[in-house]
Formats: C-alpha cells, sequence, structure tokens
C-alpha cells in the first residue's frame, strides 16, 4: 500500500468518498487505496479503448464537479481543469494504478477546503 494514503489527507478522503458515492466500489477507507482501477466498477476488459475513454472522461469530469462544487476546492497553482482532467484520466487508463495513485494525483491539483498548506521554512 502506498505510504501517501492515509485518512489525515483530505485528497484521499475526498477521492475515496466520492468514488464510492459513484459506485466504483464500496469498501472501507482502508481497503480501497490499493485497489487497482482494473478492480473498480466502471474497467471491463471487454470494452473498446475508446468506450473506455468515455468511461473515464466522465469520471474525471464528475470527480473535478464534485472536488469543486461539494468540496469548495480550488485548482493548486499552476493547474486547471485541463490539467487535472488529464493527470486523472492517465491514472484511470492504466489499470495498475491504484486509488492512492490516483489520490496522490488529485492532491497536487486541488486545494480543499481545510487543508493546511506546508510550508517549508
Amino acid at each position: 500500500m502506498s505510504e501517501f494514503w492515509n485518512n489525515n489527507n483530505l485528497a484521499c478522503v475526498k477521492t475515496w468518498i466520492h468514488l464510492m458515492v459513484l459506485h466504483q466500489y464500496n469498501k472501507v477507507f482502508k481497503e480501497a487505496g490499493s485497489l487497482k482501477m482494473s478492480e473498480l466498477q466502471f474497467w471491463n476488459e471487454s470494452s473498446s479503448s475508446d468506450l473506455r475513454e468515455i468511461q473515464v472522461k466522465t469520471l474525471c469530469h464528475q470527480l473535478d464537479n464534485m472536488f469543486r462544487s461539494f468540496d469548495k476546492a480550488k485548482y493548486e497553482e499552476g493547474s486547471s481543469l485541463e490539467t487535472a482532467i488529464n493527470q486523472m484520466k492517465a491514472i484511470f487508463i492504466d489499470k495498475n494504478k491504484t486509488v492512492a495513485d490516483l489520490a496522490e494525483v488529485v492532491d497536487n491539483n486541488y486545494f480543499f477546503l481545510g487543508e493546511q498548506i506546508n510550508e517549508i521554512t
């Protein structure tokens, strides 16, 4: 399991809960981080790459909307809708990437309301 995945990180918690709301799995937080993309509900080995691309794009936009609308997240400096979507898509398309990998991309692209700023002094 990724060392990144922990319930003190809002990107991890928000990714976990929103994927559950979107019916991609029904796992407790501790178990969800190690799930591979191929283990999520949208993944179907017999789907064409075009169909999977459409499904992934839809999931990415749903997550983006949830992060920004429900969680009041803002894009991190240097990120944008296009950047966030493209980076999430790259994770979703790779069947061996995990939910923790996705949360790390989310953390790099979104600043969540209540998130602490880590300042290096």
